[in-house]
């Protein structure tokens, strides 16, 4: 066989197989996210947006379901920042609040031991969140687990959810709005979020005033029937972008609904199952 034509074979075969994967992603974070938010002005250019496939994750095929995810850092603001809207975070130390900006930070990145986060989570279809949080350790144990929304100070406890609602953890008003990334032993390497979204309320997770923990028994039934392999989607640009007005009110109570036009979440969360499940997406925020 002529060489050329072998090596000209190779080459096609690996751009179509590229091209494939880039249309398969297109699916998942245009048509499967984006499009199911209200459309935006018209006539108005949409920002250009483009994901990868996360380190350590298979590339998906296309198809099943997704949720949109973004961690904000809290920080103290500099001359940079100009008008970034501010949080009130209380500081011990001075026992005083001081205005912080959130920025963005990509998925994978390890933060400090002490640093302030929130979550903001996106779910393109209608139906009821519910956000797990346990500690993770090495050799993938884990810590108990605690319901962290809904909570009755969030929303009201509503954790109706719908393409465009932006939802934030914690919420803005709380005394606290961040969750401080505390160490608990040396063997820990982060903080494992559960993501599930389901079609009805689940009466065994009702909100409370609070976090509340919940029984291992429950959470490890959950994981064994709706849990699958997620692959990880990072937006290719963004990291360390500000927090908008825009994204501050879209989260506020009575919030609007995020559009076509809108920022996208800094990573998108996909299993192969149909919308019409249970779906549980997991989640770790890796503290060093």
């Amino acid at each position: 066989m002529d060489v050329r034509v072998l090596w000209l074979g190779c080459i096609l075969s690996v751009t179509g197989t590229a091209a494939g994967q880039d249309d398969g992603l297109r699916q998942i974070w245009d048509s499967g996210f984006r499009q199911k938010r209200p459309a935006g002005k018209v006539g108005k250019a949409r920002p250009a947006v483009k994901y990868s496939v996360g380190a350590q994750s298979s590339a998906p095929v296309g198809g099943g379901s997704a949720v949109g995810v973004t961690v904000w850092r809290l920080r103290e603001p500099n001359a940079g920042d100009g008008r970034a809207p501010r949080l009130l975070v209380y500081r011990p130390q001075s026992k005083e609040k001081v205005g912080m900006v959130a920025e963005r930070v990509s998925s994978g990145t390890a933060l400090a031991n002490g640093t302030k986060v929130r979550v903001s989570i996106e779910v393109p279809r209608d139906g009821y969140l519910y956000v797990i949080d346990r500690e993770k350790f090495r050799g993938g144990k884990t810590g108990d687990p605690f319901l962290v929304f809904p909570q009755r100070g969030i929303r009201k406890g509503d954790n109706r959810v719908q393409a465009g609602m932006m939802v934030d953890i914690p919420a803005q008003t709380d005394e606290l709005p961040a969750m401080t990334l505390e160490m608990a032993g040396a063997d820990q390497v982060g903080e494992e979020l559960l993501i599930v979204v389901t079609g009805k309320p689940l009466e065994e997770l009702a909100p409370g005033a609070e976090a509340r923990r919940l029984p291992r028994s429950l959470v490890e039934k959950m994981e064994r029937e709706w849990g699958q392999a997620v692959t990880r989607l990072d937006l290719a640009a963004g990291s360390r972008d500000l927090w908008t007005e825009l994204e501050k009110s879209a989260a506020g109570e009575g919030g609007k609904l995020l559009t076509q036009d809108d920022p996208m979440p800094q990573m998108l969360l996909h299993v192969a199952a149909n919308a019409g499940q249970a779906l549980l997406f997991r989640y770790e925020i890796a503290v060093e």
